[in-house]
């Protein structure tokens, strides 16, 4: 999974720090950077807001040829889901497992192990 993550390219980074309109996409961008490969996707409380606010932007919902920055977004979001206080993973697995079996299947096996590596 974190493989994965550590593999996001320059232009998937810039993709997801604009999810926000494209307000402080510089300061998005430097600090998933610094998360993604400085602290091995493991955010502090602090970075609840930036980045985490792109983060879980990104990982609501995949735009047509972005599902690889979902499923990016969608990962940090599950590993880190104390610092988002996701306390309802459960429900989101509920609510959302027809659109991540819609992902390609390379990716909607990884979401799929993400939410059984956090207990679901």
């Amino acid at each position: 999974m974190i493989d994965f993550i550590q593999s996001v390219t320059e232009k998937e980074i810039l993709y997801i720090a604009n999810r926000d309109y494209g307000d402080s996409a510089d300061e998005y961008r430097d600090l998933l950077k610094k998360v993604i490969f400085n602290q091995s996707c493991i955010m502090t409380l602090e970075q609840h807001y930036s980045p985490g606010e792109v983060i879980a932007l990104c990982s609501s919902y995949p735009e047509y040829g972005h599902e690889r920055e979902f499923c990016i977004c969608l990962l940090l979001y599950i590993i880190n889901r104390g610092v988002f206080g996701a306390n309802n993973l459960a429900a989101q697995l509920e609510a959302n497992e027809s659109l991540y079996r819609s992902l390609p299947e390379k990716y909607s096996t990884l979401v799929f192990d993400a939410y059984k590596w956090a207990g679901f």
